[in-house]
């Protein structure tokens, strides 16, 4: 059950961003944009999903080159 969605998309393999409405959904995420932010914009997330059971999907790609 997905509460709350930031973009378009699944999260999946659609793109987008899904959050299941859980304490660490957007802590979470902050952490995944920290991380391509290290990369000095030549990556981006494409596509992240947190799920209830705990699990976290990140999709991060080169979208320059696509």
């Amino acid at each position: 059950m997905i509460l709350h969605v930031l973009k378009a998309g699944d999260g999946g393999a659609g793109g987008g961003i899904s959050l299941t409405g859980t304490w660490w959904d957007k802590k979470a995420l902050a952490i995944a944009k920290e991380v391509t932010l290290s990369f000095d914009g030549e990556l981006q997330i494409y596509a992240f999903r947190t799920l209830v059971n705990c699990t976290i999907q990140v999709r991060i790609e080169n979208l320059s080159k696509k």
